[in-house]
């Protein structure tokens, strides 16, 4: 089954609205009305929808199978950052993107948070789907 996610460019551009569609969180919606365009271009919105969604696949891909595998998660705090270069016609494009996570996972599942650890370095459905364009790097630490 395909996901679908609708845009509107809404306010003559003052305002983006994204019908995700999901239950939990049926839209996104930007304010712009602010901001001067050069503050607005600065806000990199892509960028960081793309993060959340990296975040949030492989975060979750992560607590599943740490759960499945008996595993107690008592805490995840994670955070993710973009790396640009110029291709070879000088237009900028994302390279890398670094996950880092910090697990709270007690001493007695040290050996199945390592496990699922060295399992995850595959990468989730999102971030395997991106990695023939983009680089991706997983920093990943019990805590």
């Amino acid at each position: 089954m395909a996901t679908v996610v609708e845009y509107v460019r809404e306010q003559g551009g003052a305002a983006d609205r994204f019908g995700v569609g999901a239950e939990s969180l049926s839209e996104i919606r930007t304010d712009f009305s602010a901001m001067s365009k050069q503050e607005k271009d600065a806000e990199h919105i892509g960028a960081r929808l793309l993060l959340c969604a990296c975040l949030s696949c492989y975060c979750n891909t992560f607590v599943n199978a740490l759960e499945k595998a008996g595993a107690e998660v008592k805490s995840l705090c994670a955070r993710a950052t973009t790396q640009k270069e110029k291709d070879d016609i000088r237009r900028t494009r994302y390279s890398r993107i670094i996950l880092s996570l910090e697990v709270g996972v007690g001493d007695a599942h040290a050996d199945i948070f390592e496990r699922v650890r060295e399992n995850m370095e595959a990468g989730s459905l999102m971030t395997y789907s991106l990695e023939d364009a983009i680089e991706m790097e997983y920093r990943v630490r019990r805590v």
